[in-house]
């Protein structure tokens, strides 16, 4: 469940910093080259949120919400990622 509320918190994070950006953009169109970056910040925070909730028995007693913890995830969740070739399943982990 705590990992279900933290993918809200950065949903919501995210969408209240595209809302502040968008008067910079209308000011100074250039600026959205922030958009992509964020965009993949965005992913790649939410990614390893979304494999705790698939497979929540693989990572034993992680609690994603202590910071030490959602960071082990997050390096398991990318290391898997990136041994199989952005294919992953439960047991890659």
């Amino acid at each position: 469940m705590a990992a279900a509320g933290m993918i809200c918190v950065i949903l919501t994070a995210f969408f209240c910093v595209i809302a502040r950006l968008q008067p910079l953009l209308e000011r100074r169109p250039h600026a959205f080259v922030i958009l992509p970056v964020l965009g993949v910040a965005c992913m790649l925070s939410i990614l390893p949120l979304a494999f705790f909730l698939g497979s929540q028995s693989q990572f034993g007693r992680l609690n994603p919400i202590n910071p030490r913890d959602y960071f082990l995830l997050a390096r398991k969740a990318l290391r898997a990622l990136r041994e199989n070739n952005l294919k992953v399943t439960s047991k890659d982990f």
